[in-house]
């Protein structure tokens, strides 16, 4: 018993350290924000999917506090930083609340703007992954550049995988968007070779879509992460630099 509370008041004192009172007040103002949206939707449209996956997305909001204590720190999930919770919540927040909670996954080309989004967003999420692991301080900071970008890419393919296998395996599930119809002189279709008027090509077309946006946000994520890896180093030389100078003068 003892054990456990020594773990919960280390997790306690990491959480605080680690996220602010701001941060975490949006975590829950989301979480009621998603809890009304499906209220609301189960009683002007009960029985939509949409409400099903507004659920889930629910529980992704308690994801790395519930990880960090059911793992124990014995699995990697166990220690995955409370940081990540806020990136997950963009996710739920442009993708859920918003998309589902205001339709606005109908709307046309939001979804390559939350791909745009997403591929930003993993690279920071790879950044804090990498960070946890064991002997980081070690770690090359060309490594720590690189690597949340690999995360990126790898997330991006899993999820456009995941698309197509839930698709093909839950009935209510629309993914891809089977139904687009793009215009004949459309640039991918000389770039990928697929052909206009042509509905059984629509939903792997929308997948590369989905990916070349991925990317764009991947490449736009990890210029702002080397830019501010590289201000903290130089801020944190400058500081070094200034404890070096006063401890000499006390000397």
């Amino acid at each position: 018993m003892n054990k456990i509370t020594s773990y919960l008041e280390n997790e306690r004192r990491v959480f605080v350290s680690t996220v602010g009172k701001i941060e975490y007040a949006a975590w829950w103002i989301l979480r009621v924000c998603m809890i009304g949206a499906m209220v609301y939707w189960s009683k002007h449209e009960p029985g939509d999917f949409a409400i099903t996956i507004m659920g889930f997305n629910l529980l992704a909001t308690f994801a790395v506090p519930l990880a960090r204590i059911i793992f124990f720190k014995k699995l990697f999930l166990g220690k995955i930083p409370f940081r990540v919770q806020s990136y997950i919540n963009i996710f739920v927040f442009l993708g859920s609340f918003i998309g589902h909670g205001f339709k606005m996954n109908n709307v046309e080309n939001y979804d390559k703007i939350l791909h745009i989004i997403s591929g930003a967003v993993t690279v920071f999420i790879g950044y804090e992954m990498l960070g946890s692991l064991k002997n980081a301080e070690r770690t090359p900071h060309s490594v720590f550049l690189f690597g949340p970008a690999g995360f990126s890419f790898t997330v991006m393919v899993v999820w456009e995988l995941f698309e197509f296998f839930a698709d093909y395996c839950i009935k209510d599930s629309a993914n891809q968007n089977y139904g687009w119809n793009p215009p004949e002189d459309m640039l991918f279709f000389k770039i990928f070779g697929y052909g206009a008027n042509a509905p059984e090509q629509y939903a792997v077309l929308d997948t590369d879509l989905d990916m070349l946006c991925a990317v764009i946000g991947c490449a736009f994520g990890s210029a702002v992460l080397a830019a501010a890896v590289k201000l903290r180093s130089l801020s944190d030389s400058k500081k070094k630099s200034a404890s070096d100078i006063k401890a000499a003068a006390r000397r």
